[in-house]
């Protein structure tokens, strides 16, 4: 099972092609959004959407933890194949517009990877990680897609 947990408000610019990467993915990927924190320092609403994340993955012990930051390592396609059959789960996590404070986030977090030094928009990036999702599946039944 593959967990994606998210701060956000809206995807609406994006909410069709998510919806479609989720229903081709199926009940193998949920998304768990958390609201994002409004009205506090930039310090602080880092500081509190991080201990909501932390929330959340105490949900998921036994889940390996992987959290998404332009210095993490950077993957390819096929690394998101070893995430199917399914055999195991993982949380795959998204921060706010501020970013999280990964100190607060750590012994937590096993893994950090990145799509690179860019920064992109929060939608953008969930729907990058679905699309990949759903690409790494293709490629673990070796199915063709866009290859």
């Amino acid at each position: 099972m593959i967990k994606i947990i998210s701060v956000g408000d809206s995807d609406k610019h994006f909410d069709k092609a998510i919806f479609e990467y989720q229903k081709r993915l199926g009940k193998s990927v949920e998304l768990i959004p958390i609201k994002p924190v409004k009205g506090e320092s930039i310090e602080n609403t880092i500081k509190f959407e991080t201990k909501k994340i932390l929330d959340k993955l105490k949900k998921y012990p036994n889940f390996h933890k992987i959290i998404l930051n332009k210095s993490g390592k950077l993957v390819d396609s096929h690394y998101f194949s070893q995430f199917f059959p399914g055999n195991n789960n993982t949380a795959f996590i998204l921060g706010g517009p501020y970013g999280l404070n990964t100190s607060l986030l750590y012994p937590s977090i096993q893994q950090e990877i990145s799509f690179g030094k860019i920064t992109l928009p929060h939608g953008i990036a969930k729907l990058v990680l679905l699309e990949q999702l759903y690409r790494g599946y293709t490629i673990s039944i070796n199915k063709s897609y866009h290859y």
